[in-house]
């Protein structure tokens, strides 16, 4: 083994130091949202469900927002309006058109009224 400066060979390789970048840090204040979800699996789609803490009153925002991913295709809604989700359990059917399946529906309806029972959703 030869060692030149800033070089050592090793096995007939030459490699070079690297002296590491040091970055110097910013005091960068952070704006934090802090959350708590439930997490659904259903066949065919992850519903997570989530409330968002309001620092200022110290209690969650009122109205669940539910972000559902279609495990086939990957596509990702955003839901966020708690009437609409009530008038769904009521069984309002225009309000519900997204699903074509009875089963998916079904287990959307489920998440709804877990929702309900853990008092997010009305």
């Amino acid at each position: 083994m030869k060692v030149m400066k800033d070089k050592i060979e090793i096995n007939g390789e030459w490699y070079v130091k690297v002296v590491p970048t040091v970055i110097e840090e910013e005091e960068i204040e952070l704006d934090v949202t802090e959350s708590k979800s439930r997490i659904y699996e259903a066949p065919n789609h992850t519903y997570e469900a989530y409330l968002v803490w309001n620092e200022n009153i110290k209690e969650y925002y009122p109205g669940v927002s539910i972000t559902v991913t279609n495990k086939r295709t990957k596509e990702v809604d955003e839901w966020d309006n708690p009437l609409w989700m009530e008038n769904v359990v009521k069984g309002v059917e225009k309000c519900f058109t997204e699903y074509k399946s009875k089963a998916d529906k079904a287990y959307f309806i489920r998440v709804l009224k877990d929702l309900q029972k853990v008092k997010w959703l009305e």
